[in-house]
């Protein structure tokens, strides 16, 4: 069973070809019913300069954040 809605880092799919969400503590993988992955950036839930769902690559981003490393 999928678990609907999760929620993972997405350096673990898109490492390759999301750009800076890849490492940003703002962005959210997001798989959908249907099995398609998107990356949702948290910041648009209260910033309207960020796209919800940003075209990737990002390659500049004013609201980027390196993501902390887990240990």
């Amino acid at each position: 069973m999928q678990n609907k809605g999760a929620l993972a880092p997405p350096h673990a799919i898109f490492a390759n070809n999301s750009g800076l969400c890849a490492d940003c503590a703002h962005a959210r993988l997001i798989r959908s019913d249907r099995g398609a992955t998107f990356v949702q950036c948290q910041l648009s839930i209260t910033d309207p300069r960020f796209a919800k769902y940003p075209r990737l690559p990002v390659l500049s981003c004013g609201g980027y954040a390196k993501q902390a490393a887990n240990k």
